[in-house]
């Protein structure tokens, strides 16, 4: 199975665990790094996850999260194609980044994109004909609720 984690999932393990919420999606996150570990995973990495994750403010956590990049198995270079794409995602209100981010997992062939982010989960809830990839919170996935 190949999947895309966005940058909000490297980033969850790093968040203030304070919220039952953020420690199951931690935990999650933790179970698809070492399935990724185990090789019962790919994860697909992009130009655009390397951006985000370059912003990162704090340096001692950037330098963490690059640690976590290494795991990207499958990478996507930035092109027309997947630019376009992100074009057509933002019309449906979401991010620049986030549309990238979904336009590289599908150009990716992922077969799941990851996210914690509520407005891109509410998105591809409310109508996911719009995206050509499964979008889903990666707690849901480590349970199998994939649909």
């Amino acid at each position: 199975m190949k999947i895309y984690l966005d940058a909000c999932c490297f980033n969850r393990p790093f968040d203030e665990q304070r919220s039952d919420r953020v420690i199951f999606e931690t935990n999650a996150i933790l179970i698809i790094l070492r399935r990724i570990d185990n090789g019962e995973i790919e994860v697909i990495g992009s130009d655009v996850l390397d951006d985000e994750i370059e912003q990162t403010p704090v340096t001692k956590k950037r330098i963490k999260l690059f640690e976590l990049l290494k795991k990207v198995t499958i990478f996507i270079k930035l092109n027309n194609e997947i630019i376009i794409r992100g074009k057509e995602l933002e019309m449906f209100k979401l991010k620049p980044h986030d549309s990238l981010h979904i336009a590289s997992a599908e150009y990716g062939n992922a077969d799941v994109f990851l996210t914690v982010d509520d407005n891109i989960l509410r998105k591809y809830n409310k109508n996911p004909n719009l995206f050509h990839i499964k979008i889903i919170n990666p707690f849901n996935f480590v349970r199998g609720e994939i649909k």
